[in-house]
């Protein structure tokens, strides 16, 4: 019934309506850089919304979080109580506590001017990655960052300013991944 009507009142409005718009999806070569750069953004945007979920799960203490709950709830003896959308919820909640200071501070240093056009992309991007940068190795173990310097055959860095992202971000991962397991064992074990 309801089907029937949504057809019916599509068909009035196509009557009621003499030109029905059209919309292009055709890709054409922009005509000036300006449409190039907001294509690009659009882009960037879509691209790190897609990606939003991994870059909590790489780049805050979500990961460790969430693994201590696992195995608490593990240790407990209850297999789906909390369950899993509010250990989630606890874990999201938790990284957000943990990671607002530093979300001010790459708001501010990088986001904000660039907002302000005073500042370029690519300056707002190192700017507003480095408080990430600052707290990932922060909390990342020296061996952990040691080894993907090894991997990629590289001389260990001066500074924290000296550490691309693309070997903070897996040593984070890797040392978030110890910790998590060396607590969840120790939560364990009294139980």
């Amino acid at each position: 019934m309801k089907a029937f009507l949504l057809i019916i009142s599509l068909f009035a409005l196509s009557l009621a309506a003499p030109t029905v718009p059209t919309i292009n999806l055709s890709l054409s070569a922009p005509d000036t850089p300006s449409q190039l750069v907001t294509s690009l953004n659009v882009l960037i945007i879509l691209t790190l919304l897609a990606l939003a979920p991994s870059l909590i799960f790489m780049m805050t203490s979500f990961l460790r979080i969430i693994i201590v709950f696992s195995f608490l709830r593990q240790a407990m003896g209850t297999q789906q109580m909390p369950p899993t959308n509010v250990l989630i919820s606890l874990a999201l909640i938790l990284s957000f506590f943990i990671m607002e200071p530093v979300g001010k501070a790459s708001y501010e240093a990088g986001i904000k001017p660039y907002l302000e056009e005073k500042i370029g992309y690519e300056e707002a991007f190192e700017l507003s990655a480095k408080p990430f940068k600052e707290f990932m190795v922060r909390n990342t173990r020296e061996k952990d960052l040691a080894l993907f310097y090894r991997i990629r055959g590289l001389e260990n860095p001066a500074t924290i300013d000296d550490i691309p992202l693309s070997i903070a971000m897996p040593a984070f991962v890797v040392s978030e991944l110890k910790t998590a397991f060396e607590i969840a064992f120790l939560l364990y074990l009294p139980f």
